[in-house]
């Protein structure tokens, strides 16, 4: 179990099952009214560290040697917005709790990780904390932040839905977003931080606004969908879930209440723009406000002393500047080289696995002559750090680089047949797209 979900049940008033790396049992301690669970979606150090000496607000009470940690890391190396939020709900790596990725192929259909909570494999803490009678609101802007993180009882889930420009849950979660999208967004970075990074870098492109450069003319009304990509619809958030807290009275009793807040907006912007933006660095201290006024308002209403917080990121990002290989001749050299040894079907590839055809999978010696054709034929692919077939013998080889990583990312009946990760300093790109950044792999960014 991960320290911080270990940490966090110890908190709450009870024990975690599994202790901590120390080996030292968790401690217990008097749990407070509520515990506030915050995610910032996609948060590399790349970005946080030359923006950290300009918070002044909410996240100036995480600073410091007691409350930050620089060097921690995920055990899985698929870092991606659905594995981390299900690993930061439960403590496990996608290998026990299952969401493998954002979706995956699973009896030849395509999944998406949040057709359903049930598609968890591992108790969530929100679980844990309904079942001892406390309340649990979760909320996000995109739905596996939300639905990962509250679990399969929640009082409130809350979430953006792109396909109706509107939010989920109850009445008083149904939030005005036409401020935003008619508002422009202009740059409110220090002096320093403009100097140290400046606009319209050669990997920013032009973005939801027809823009590269501040300030970005208002989204407009007639585009919700696009909301999520304002660092206003953060702080929409933050309003939400001030209301959560007075609308479900969280603290009220003497069991503690789970508030989880994922904050998604900084990762459309990071994937737009790059982690070395301005616009990624305005997110941040736009952020930094919004968590100043949350945690404001919980001193006034739950009480100073009643209440704790930890926030973590679900992933990081590479640089905007990373090299790119394109998704779809990277997998027609894939298909060429099972077909050339002899194989039908259409492979499918849903980062990071290949799915190989059904029938070839229900033949294990086709299995694993299909899968050796298509590593060989994809040794030394440009670009890529390797192309593994892990369900055969000795399918990550000991001396892999982040082979346990790799372990702890697959999952035997949802994960595809074969294992692909790129370079460091390397991404996957569709159509030859170079610009923004992305994620999903175990580097240090």
């Amino acid at each position: 179990m991960y320290p911080i979900v270990a940490a966090l049940l110890a908190c709450m008033g009870g024990p975690a099952e599994v202790p901590l790396p120390s080996q030292e049992p968790a401690p217990v301690f008097d749990p407070p009214a509520v515990v506030v669970y915050i995610v910032v979606d996609q948060l590399p150090l790349s970005l946080w560290d030359p923006v950290e000496p300009h918070v002044t607000a909410g996240f100036k009470r995480f600073t410091g040697e007691a409350g930050f940690s620089a060097t921690a890391h995920y055990a899985h190396a698929v870092t991606y917005t659905g594995p981390g939020h299900a690993t930061l709900s439960t403590g496990a790596s996608p290998s026990v709790h299952g969401i493998v990725s954002n979706g995956w192929i699973e009896n030849g259909e395509k999944v998406y990780c949040c057709a359903g909570v049930d598609k968890l494999n591992a108790e969530p803490l929100s679980d844990r904390v309904h079942d001892a009678g406390g309340l649990v609101a979760s909320i996000s802007l995109k739905d596996r932040g939300a639905i990962m993180l509250g679990g399969n009882h929640p009082d409130a889930l809350i979430y953006f839905d792109k396909s109706s420009g509107s939010f989920t849950g109850p009445d008083w979660a149904k939030a005005d977003i036409v401020g935003v999208l008619t508002s422009e967004w202009d740059c409110q970075l220090p002096d320093e931080l403009l100097a140290a990074c400046p606009d319209s870098q050669a990997f920013e492109p032009k973005d939801a606004w027809g823009s590269d450069s501040f300030p970005h003319p208002p989204i407009g009304a007639e585009n919700a969908a696009f909301f999520p990509y304002h660092p206003a619809s953060g702080s929409v958030i933050t309003d939400i879930a001030i209301k959560a807290i007075d609308e479900l009275s969280l603290g009220g009793d003497d069991k503690p209440d789970l508030l989880t807040v994922s904050y998604s907006q900084t990762d459309y912007v990071g994937h737009m723009f790059g982690p070395k933006s301005r616009e990624a660095m305005d997110a941040i201290l736009v952020l930094d406000r919004d968590l100043g006024r949350l945690f404001t308002h919980l001193d006034a209403k739950v009480g100073e002393g009643n209440w704790t917080a930890v926030l973590s990121a679900d992933h990081g990002a590479a640089p905007g500047d990373s090299r790119r290989v394109d998704q779809q001749i990277f997998m027609k050299t894939a298909q060429d080289a099972y077909a050339t040894a002899g194989f039908a079907g259409e492979l499918r590839f849903i980062e990071p696995t290949i799915y190989l055809p059904e029938d070839v999978v229900a033949d294990p010696i086709k299995r694993t002559a299909a899968a050796k054709a298509i590593v060989d034929g994809m040794a030394d692919y440009d670009g890529v750090a390797g192309v593994w077939a892990w369900r055969e013998p000795g399918g990550f080889p000991a001396d892999t680089p982040h082979r346990q990583s790799y372990l702890e990312s697959v999952d035997n009946v949802r994960s595809g047949d074969l294992f692909v990760m790129v370079e460091e300093g390397v991404l996957f790109t569709w159509r030859g797209d170079a610009t923004g950044t992305s994620h999903g792999t175990p580097y240090d960014y």
